[in-house]
């Protein structure tokens, strides 16, 4: 496979001029090659790890800004609606919150 890549690196991708520079990939990188700089022995701390909760409609707050957390917005959907159309509550006499609502909806309707 590494044979491959050299290759095609020599026969293909370095030969190409480059889209938006005009220039030729191989003699590009050879005129920016002694500029290049080796890589620091120690790893560069890039992430950002912080714990944080996601609010009730999916969102975390990051330094003033909210991000949406798409699987925790899914799973909080699914829960709001097996909650409220399939689970019946004692304290709505035995009813799911959508039906109560219909139920109390219905009986001012009557009054």
């Amino acid at each position: 496979m590494n044979v491959q890549l050299i290759d095609w690196l020599g026969s293909v991708a370095n030969a190409l001029t480059h889209g938006t520079t005009q220039r030729i990939v191989a003699e590009a990188f050879a005129a920016e090659q002694n500029e290049l700089q080796n890589l620091p022995d120690q790893p560069f701390g890039a992430v950002l790890k912080l714990e944080r909760r996601v609010s009730h409609d999916g969102f975390v707050a990051i330094g003033g800004n909210y991000y949406s957390v798409p699987e925790a917005r899914d799973r909080i959907s699914a829960w709001k609606e097996d909650y409220n159309s399939h689970r019946p509550h004692s304290s709505l006499g035995n009813l799911t919150p959508n039906a109560f609502v219909v139920q109390t909806a219905l009986e001012i309707q009557a009054a």
